[in-house]
């Protein structure tokens, strides 16, 4: 694909892309994503894609990123939960859509100030950020499924994670979390609620899911 994608430095602070395998991964889909509204074939259909999209498989990005099909699921599941994409149902080929990616990837020309920053919270990045108390979209700020005193999720981020951590009691772990970083925390994880709160709900959900391997093999029938 011809031309270039702008990126910001501010890519290299977040949590999710210090490996580079990851940061090579995500940037290639922002590479691969269409620029301009573009007609394309789905198993036998023609669907079009707007900026920002890409129509792929689960294979296809194994086989570009050399990874296991079960890794390039589980990178787009937390790239998903931290919604810097968006993903559409499909076995075979789905549509991931880069959110933000119009802010971002926008010419000086169409959005900007004077010195090239794109427009936009936290100079444009991909990722809507949720630190440090901030709620980019603005529209959704009085419509929370979940409003703690730190943590604050609108219903499509509860939603996500509910999704991602299906073996736990979402809403009181939250509950407990949220207790957690407004009374004890340092201040650095308060600022990062989002990500950390993230990174500790998936170490809860594998400690979930091994117990519960480990109850269904002591079930199991007995040989006498």
């Amino acid at each position: 694909m011809a031309g270039f994608v702008k990126l910001h430095r501010s890519a290299f602070a977040h949590p999710l892309l210090q490996d580079g395998e990851r940061f090579r991964a995500f940037f290639w889909l922002v590479s691969e994503a269409c620029w301009k509204p573009t007609k394309f074939d789905r198993r036998g259909t023609t669907i079009t894609l707007e900026r920002g999209q890409i129509c792929i498989s689960i294979r296809e990005l194994a086989t570009a990123w050399k990874w296991s099909k079960s890794a390039v699921e589980r990178f787009l599941t937390r790239l998903e939960t931290e919604t810097m994409i968006e993903t559409t149902n499909g076995t075979v080929r789905g549509v991931i859509t880069i959110c933000n990616y119009d802010k971002y990837q926008a010419r000086e020309d169409e959005a900007g100030t004077d010195d090239g920053t794109p427009t936009g919270t936290d100079v444009g990045q991909m990722w809507d950020t949720k630190e440090e108390g901030k709620e980019i979209k603005k529209d959704k700020k009085d419509n929370y499924r979940f409003s703690g005193r730190v943590i604050k999720l609108t219903a499509a981020d509860f939603d996500k994670w509910q999704s991602s951590y299906s073996a736990l009691d979402l809403g009181a772990l939250l509950q407990s979390r949220d207790d957690w970083l407004a009374e004890e925390a340092p201040t650095d994880q308060q600022k990062k609620w989002f990500t950390s709160t993230s990174n500790w709900l998936s170490t809860k959900q594998q400690q979930a899911v091994a117990a519960d391997r480990v109850v269904e093999r002591s079930d199991g029938p007995s040989i006498c």
